[in-house]
């Protein structure tokens, strides 16, 4: 169990409810309890008190503006920024694929900020595979990760020193 103040967006299904499971004291954030990853200011003053911070949900560029917005918050301080990403910008599309750009974007701020000279915050990023949540669930594809296997994982990854940035998890 994570015995840390966690954060977690996106925490009623797939991979944010099953690691709401792992924590013991965790605040979540999603549009069913009136949060919106897209208003980050709002989500930001209910989360300052937190130690980690899950940045897991996704609406277009919303995980990158809320993981700025978090950073200029957070970088002097000895917090942890975990962000879901996806293999998905690894793969080159033969179409219009708009959460791939979404996704990358996300990629380029979190080695951004793990690069920089002014930081104390630590920032990972996950990059997922396809889990098994609600979202991918209408995509036939034989391997889908499990999303209380992702949620150990995440977990790990929290209880790990400054050494693991960016980790790729997928069949």
């Amino acid at each position: 169990m994570l015995q840390q103040r966690i954060a977690i967006t996106g925490h009623t299904s797939g991979i944010g409810l099953a690691l709401t499971k792992q924590c013991d004291n965790w605040i979540g954030f999603s549009r069913s309890n009136g949060f919106d990853i897209n208003n980050p200011d709002f989500i930001l003053d209910n989360a300052l008190h937190c130690d980690v911070f899950v940045n897991n949900a996704h609406d277009k560029f919303g995980q990158v503006d809320l993981l700025y917005a978090l950073w200029s918050e957070w970088k002097a301080e000895h917090k942890h920024i975990v962000c879901i990403s996806s293999l998905s910008p690894d793969v080159t599309k033969n179409r219009m694929y708009p959460y791939s750009a979404e996704k990358n974007a996300l990629d380029h701020v979190c080695e951004q900020l793990q690069n920089s000279k002014e930081k104390n915050c630590k920032v990972t990023n996950i990059k997922l595979g396809w889990v098994n949540t609600p979202r991918v669930e209408r995509f036939h594809t034989r391997h889908k990760m499990n999303p209380d296997y992702v949620a150990e994982v995440i977990s790990w990854c929290i209880k790990q020193p400054e050494y693991v940035r960016t980790l790729r998890l997928g069949p």
